[in-house]
């Protein structure tokens, strides 16, 4: 690990604060994304960066902190905690605005579901071995929901575990969005009357 140079002349163009460590993840405007341990000597923990120019348009944690999700413009990657290793990569023309998680196991108002794997099928493998990506998908007991924006803002996408389509919701003006805890309500912010 080495310590962020605080007199550095690329601004920073976004930020997300780790859900559940004291993680900071940092996107640069030259496109370089780094994840530092926000505490007195702010060490970087890992960095990454696209091998072409990309611009960081999403930057946001998975619930449990465990998963990075990284949008460029036109692919979307997810990238483990432990080191930076890119977990998935896919297209996407949509940054991703928030990352929930909605617990699988039966509670009063919610009737039982299978775990997620008999629903969704797995993710594929991209530069890591099969062990660790099949490891981090069946040690889930919830679903992850991801929120993505398009680039003229008119509708929320709604994918599940980051990578399968649910459904589009059209909303005109979306700034971001969000879901409730039980994945009932869908809460959006708009610019527009």
């Amino acid at each position: 690990m080495y310590q962020v140079d605080r007199t550095s002349s690329v601004p920073v163009h976004l930020a997300a604060w780790s859900p559940t460590m004291d993680l900071l993840a940092l996107s640069y405007e030259s496109g370089e994304v780094s994840v530092v341990r926000a505490c007195m000597t702010w060490q970087v923990v890992w960095n990454v960066r696209e091998e072409e120019e990309s611009f960081v348009e999403g930057l946001v944690w998975r619930a449990d902190g465990k998963v990075l999700a990284v949008s460029y413009r036109g692919v979307m990657n997810l990238y483990n905690v432990e080191g930076g290793a890119l977990i998935h990569s896919s297209l996407s023309e949509d940054p991703v605005t928030a990352w929930c998680s909605v617990p699988m196991g039966p509670t009063s108002s919610q009737p039982h579901m299978p775990p997620t794997p008999t629903y969704l099928p797995p993710l594929e493998d991209v530069k890591t071995d099969i062990l660790t990506t099949r490891a981090l998908l069946e040690t889930r007991k919830d679903l992850n929901i991801m929120l993505m924006s398009d680039r003229e803002q008119s509708c929320v996408k709604i994918a599940a575990q980051g990578v399968l389509l649910l459904c589009e919701v059209g909303v005109a003006g979306v700034v971001t969005a969000g879901l409730t805890a039980d994945a009932r309500e869908l809460c959006v912010i708009s610019n527009s009357a």
